[in-house]
């Protein structure tokens, strides 16, 4: 009979994937990396939670500025969160609790209504254009590594030649496999040429 493996019996085990959601708020090059294995330990993932939450409810209050309801939901959500992280121990098991707690943050985020599961709230994201410019640049030099880089190049020079050639953007797409909103990403992303051009250089 196999047996389990022990990092699946453990609720505190090593995890690379809490590692690198932990620089989803932080950025990548302002935590330490090699810390999946601390997350074996109790206190350093309560440490960790408290830490999000914190980061989170700051967020929260910066921009939850014109739904007043919706900001004191989220708090709530919060506060729930907060005192179930600051109870994490190996004797009291309430990963379902903190659990069900994001369910209801993204929930409330989303817009979805306790009552009838429908929705009462707008949801918008927007992005200003240098934000757009530095979420391309960050995402392009995290993802592109370095097949990766190699198929994003030459799909811009796809793109390029097909447009010039004149087709529509939904044209395009249809021949790359991409969304329309890809496309345009892929094509405004100039500096993926650079970055692959340093990477021929460097390795030439």
């Amino acid at each position: 009979m196999r047996k389990s493996k022990k990092l699946k019996r453990d609720r505190f085990h090593y995890s690379f994937l809490m590692e690198i959601t932990t620089h989803e708020f932080y950025g990548e090059k302002k935590r330490p990396h090699g810390m999946a294995s601390a997350f074996g330990n109790a206190t350093y993932v309560k440490k960790t939670y408290c830490g999000l939450l914190r980061k989170i409810e700051k967020r929260i209050r910066q921009i939850v500025t014109a739904d007043e309801p919706l900001k004191m939901l989220l708090l709530k959500d919060l506060e729930i969160l907060d005192r179930e992280a600051k109870s994490i121990s190996k004797n009291n098991n309430n990963d379902l609790e903190i659990i069900a707690g994001l369910f209801r943050v993204v929930a409330h985020i989303l817009g979805w209504d306790h009552l009838d599961g429908n929705f009462h709230r707008t949801v918008i994201f927007y992005q200003t254009k240098e934000q757009e410019k530095e979420s391309l640049r960050n995402v392009s030099q995290l993802n592109l590594e370095p097949a990766g880089l190699f198929e994003a190049y030459h799909k811009r020079r796809i793109i390029t030649r097909l447009r010039s050639e004149g087709l529509s953007y939904a044209q395009v797409a249809l021949v790359l496999d991409m969304s329309e909103t890809s496309v345009k990403q892929l094509e405004k992303a100039g500096h993926i040429d650079q970055i692959y051009k340093d990477r021929i250089q460097r390795h030439s």
